[in-house]
């Protein structure tokens, strides 16, 4: 029972970090673009 909880919040902390990392990784994309569109 306590590995079963152990492995719940195991699962639920990557997908924490994996959410994390992509909005970090699409609000990079994003002001990369504002800037490649403020030059052109």
């Amino acid at each position: 029972m306590v590995m079963i909880l152990i492995s719940l919040s195991a699962l639920a902390g990557l997908g924490i970090v994996a959410t994390a990392c992509i909005r970090a990784k699409q609000a990079l994309v994003d002001t990369a673009l504002d800037e490649t569109r403020g030059y052109f």
